[in-house]
């Protein structure tokens, strides 16, 4: 069975996804988040992180350019909504 791996020139959209998550984990230590901000953040997680490590941690299959510009333009958005709450 091959293992599941992420080439190196996914480390800048791994890096991003880390950033995110302990972001998440801060704000959730240290704010009283409504209901309302939760959700948008979850489906904002949901729909860009889950979706992107769904396609692109895969069995040796690296993301075009494109894609990978498109999913660290997306994980900016969304750690630009992290920074304002």
């Amino acid at each position: 069975m091959k293992n599941i791996i992420i080439n190196e020139d996914n480390k800048s959209v791994l890096d991003l996804i880390n950033y995110i998550n302990s972001k998440i984990i801060e704000l959730r230590n240290n704010k009283n988040l409504s209901q309302n901000v939760k959700d948008e953040l979850s489906s904002l997680y949901n729909n860009v992180v889950d979706d992107w490590m769904n396609k692109n941690y895969m069995f040796d299959i690296e993301p075009t350019v494109d894609e990978e510009e498109e999913i660290i333009n997306n994980l900016l958005e969304i750690i630009n909504f992290l920074n304002n709450l």
